[in-house]
Formats: C-alpha cells, sequence, structure tokens
C-alpha cells in the first residue's frame, strides 16, 4: 500500500511537473511568436526603408550575386528586381573591365568580408539597361548573416552634378585663359586689399612671383605714396556705390627694383561679392613719347606764332609801302586802287594776327575778327558826317586759316562796297554783318546795308569789277553758294 501510494504521489508530481512545463512551453511559444512578429515587422520596415531611400541600394552575396535591390535601382538601371536578382553586379551593370579588382577581390571577401573597396567611397561609370551612361558614388560596406558574407552597395547618381563640374570646370578654364591673356596685368582685389588671384603680366609688372603675391600682397603695396589717398578713397568707394568711383584712371605704380611706371587702371566690382578685378595698362613709354610730343608741339607751336607773327609784320610793312605814294597821287581812282588793295592786305594781315594770339593755332576766333576788321573800314571810309552805322551779330564761329582768309576778303570787299557806294552824302544809313552756323553745320554770312542798293538791270555774277569777281571767285573756293537780295538796300548772302 505504501509503495503504491508513493508512485500515485510521484505520478501526481510528474504531471505537475509537465504542467508546469507546458506552461512554459505555452509562454515561449507566445515569446517566440511575438519574436517572429517583431521579426516580420522589422523586416517589413527595414524593406519599406531600403525600397524608400532615394539612392540605389544593392546587396549582394559573396558570389558578387544581387540577393537585393530596391525600386531607386530599377529607377537609375532600367532593370526589375526579377531581372537583377542573381545577376552578376559586375556583368549586368558596370562593365566588367571596370571590375576586374572587385572580381580578384572575391575569394578572399567570401572568407573575410574585406576588400580594397571596402568601407570606401568611389566613383565610377555605370552602365543603364538602354546602353546610357550614368557616373555614381559608390560606397561599399560589408555584413555577415548566417555566417556568409554579403556586400552593401549604395549608388548615388551624380552624373547631373558631374555635368555641372565639367561646365563649371570648362567655364574655369576658359575665363582662366582670358584672366592669363588680356594683354594687360590682371589681378583680383579683396575688400581689405589683399590681391587673391594675379596673373603671369602682373607679376611681370611687379617683378614678384605669384606665391609672393596671392594672399599676402596688398595693391597698396604698389602705389607711389602721393597717388595712395586718392586710390583708397576710390577702393573703398566702390564698395559701397561702385557708381561713385572712377573705372579708368592714372596713377604711378612701384615694383620690387623701386622703379616708378605709369599705369592706366581699369577696375569694377566682381557682381555679388566685395571683390573687384583690375588690369593694369603700362603707359610708361606712351607717357615718355606724349611728353616729347608735347614739346614738339610746343616748338612748333612757337614756331608757327613766330610765322603768322612774321607774315603780319611784312603785310603792314607792305600795307606802309603802298601808303608812302599816296600824298602825291591826285587821281581818285588811283587812289582807290591803292586804299582796297591796303585794306585787302589789312584783312589777311589781321587773320595771321589772331592766330598770332589765339591759343589754338589752327582755329580762328571769327567773331573777334570781324570786330576788329569792320571797326577798321569803318574808320577807313567814314566821312566826316559818320552818317554810318556797322553793326555786327556774329556767333562764336571759329575757323580754320583755310576758310578764314577767302572769307575775311569776302567780308572786307562787301563791306568796303557798302561804305563806297550804297550811300548818299548826307544821308544816314547802316550795314550789318551777321555770321552764325545753322542746324546741318553749314556756316551763314550775311553782309547787308540800307543803302541805294543795286540797279535791277546788274546781274553782279557777270559783273566785270574786281571786287565782285574776287568775292564771286572766293565763295566758289568755299565751295559755298552766294544769293543777292535787293529789298530795302542791298544784301548778300553766303552760304558754306
Amino acid at each position: 500500500m505504501i509503495d503504491s501510494y508513493k508512485t500515485k504521489t510521484q505520478l501526481i508530481d510528474e504531471l505537475g511537473k509537465l504542467r508546469r512545463q507546458i506552461a512554459e512551453l505555452d509562454k515561449t511559444k507566445i515569446k517566440l511568436k511575438k519574436i517572429d512578429e517583431a521579426l516580420w515587422e522589422s523586416e517589413e520596415i527595414f524593406y519599406k526603408i531600403l525600397s524608400s531611400a532615394f539612392d540605389g541600394i544593392i546587396i549582394t552575396n559573396s558570389e558578387g550575386k544581387i540577393a537585393f535591390w530596391n525600386r531607386a535601382a530599377e529607377k537609375m538601371f532600367g532593370y526589375s528586381t526579377e531581372e537583377a536578382l542573381g545577376k552578376l553586379i559586375h556583368k549586368l551593370i558596370i562593365p566588367q573591365k571596370n571590375w576586374t579588382k572587385f572580381e580578384s577581390e572575391l575569394p578572399n571577401f567570401k572568407k573575410t568580408g574585406k576588400g580594397s573597396t571596402i568601407d570606401k567611397v568611389t566613383e565610377g561609370v555605370l552602365l543603364r539597361k538602354n546602353g546610357e551612361k550614368l557616373t555614381a558614388e559608390i560606397s561599399l560596406s560589408s555584413i555577415q548573416l548566417w555566417k556568409k558574407w554579403y556586400a552593401i552597395a549604395i549608388v548615388h547618381d551624380i552624373t547631373e552634378r558631374k555635368r555641372a563640374e565639367e561646365k563649371l570646370q570648362e567655364s574655369e578654364k576658359k575665363y582662366r585663359a582670358i584672366f592669363e591673356n588680356t594683354g594687360t596685368a590682371t589681378f583680383i582685389i579683396e575688400e581689405d586689399t589683399t590681391i587673391s588671384l594675379a596673373n603671369n603680366k602682373f607679376t611681370k609688372l611687379s617683378g614678384y612671383s605669384r606665391e609672393e603675391i596671392e594672399g599676402k600682397k596688398s595693391w597698396t603695396e604698389f602705389v607711389v605714396k602721393e597717388d595712395l589717398d586718392r586710390m583708397r578713397k576710390y577702393h573703398y568707394a566702390r564698395r559701397k556705390a561702385p557708381d561713385k568711383a572712377p573705372k579708368n584712371y592714372e596713377f604711378r605704380f612701384i615694383d620690387r627694383n623701386g622703379s616708378v611706371k605709369n599705369i592706366f587702371i581699369t577696375v569694377d566690382m566682381i557682381p555679388g561679392t566685395k571683390k573687384s578685378v583690375a588690369s593694369y595698362l603700362d603707359i610708361t613709354e606712351l607717357k615718355k613719347a606724349e611728353e616729347k610730343i608735347k614739346a614738339s608741339l610746343k616748338e612748333r607751336e612757337a614756331m608757327l606764332r613766330e610765322i603768322h607773327h612774321r607774315v603780319k609784320n611784312n603785310m603792314q610793312v607792305i600795307s606802309s609801302l603802298l601808303r608812302l605814294p599816296l600824298r602825291q597821287i591826285k587821281n581818285k581812282k588811283i587812289l582807290d586802287v591803292f586804299n582796297v588793295a591796303q585794306n585787302r592786305i589789312r584783312s589777311m594781315a589781321l587773320i595771321h594776327d589772331s592766330l598770332y594770339r589765339s591759343e589754338d593755332l589752327a582755329m580762328i576766333n571769327f567773331s573777334d575778327y570781324i570786330n576788329k576788321l569792320t571797326t577798321h573800314l569803318l574808320a577807313m571810309y567814314r566821312t566826316g558826317s559818320g552818317n554810318i552805322d556797322l553793326r555786327t551779330e556774329v556767333e562764336d564761329v571759329f575757323l580754320d586759316i583755310n576758310r578764314a582768309i577767302p572769307c575775311g576778303l569776302i567780308i572786307n570787299e562787301l563791306v568796303s562796297n557798302s561804305l563806297k557806294h550804297a550811300f548818299t552824302e548826307g544821308v544816314k544809313g547802316e550795314i550789318t554783318v551777321k555770321m552764325y552756323s545753322d542746324k546741318k553745320g553749314k556756316y551763314i554770312l550775311i553782309v547787308s546795308d540800307t543803302g541805294i542798293g543795286l540797279p535791277e538791270k546788274i546781274d553782279f555774277r557777270e559783273v566785270k569789277t574786281l571786287g565782285l569777281q574776287m568775292v564771286k571767285d572766293l565763295v566758289n573756293q568755299l565751295n559755298g553758294t552766294i544769293s543777292l537780295y535787293r529789298k530795302m538796300g542791298t544784301t548778300f548772302k553766303i552760304t558754306f
């Protein structure tokens, strides 16, 4: 009985143990189920993360065969996942010649998961399904699962970036070529006056190497002290308001040896920055040549003034010689001839005198000349009654000697004729000389009087008197035209 009781008790204990073990197994199953669910959930999240990534993610086994291929990789290369899985990555995507090193390292990767490209970022040219090429950054790493090594490749398409970089490099090469071959010493200036970039011409001009200049020297070190304050003001004004500082001017430059050179500078801001770009043109030899030319011109100017002065004096001598026999001549016609000759000579002498006194030897202020000439003629022909008024209305007209002399002689003849023939004795009258230029650049000369006028039957172009013939010839010499108006006296209008 006792043994039977023990056996029953033992059975109950064993049964309790079994129940407890079953309960533990149930708990374990629940845990495993939860773990399994968590694994599935984790795997789903992991898959969604990989699938939604913008970069291509490719997982290959130790044989180099594709085990995983996300959506970004599909779009990037044009292959579906079904086409890609199980294929050798280097044969499917990349030309084999680019992967010979990777392929040679596969046996070692299979054992150790290591290789020369693992845990590194490299660039490669890959192929799309349609044969198009793309440039990508490839980041390779390794992972061990179930005692096997897998390679994870993250592929980032940088094709557009590389194209942009290539365009930028090409643009930089062009601008660098321009920068180096402008023909002038060119450099870039920072806001603090430091020279950040200089071309070969600048190094030759300054006598310093690029290493000694770029990032180390200020442009102020190359400027003569007397010019520096002015240029500093330009430098800072240009950065506040670019239009407030001149873009072109001259200054004196000092090179490494202390030699001073004359420079013509062109400088402007680089848009969107506080930097400026400047180019220096060495005009030292030009300045020397300019000084020589100026000196030569001064000598020639002095010589020309002397010539005009002597011509004027010679003409005055001739005029004086013509005056000597006048007291002995009783014939009025002969006296008139001498007087006319004197006046013509004097009109030309006044031209040379005006040039001698003019600041510009090439041009004569003709308004001053007309006033002097008409004043002389009025004094020469005025009668005691003083009934003739002579008015001048002349703009600031400037003529060269080739036009001034014929124009002066024309005025001399016409005014002399009016003084001699237009007025009867004792009658008040007026002579007017006008000269101006019109909008077309033509000169208009008008000589008019309020005298008796030319008879209608007289054609002034056919008159054989020396004075009017000479006027007609002088107008032709000026390539001009002459018109006669007989209303209210006589008016001659010359256009040239």
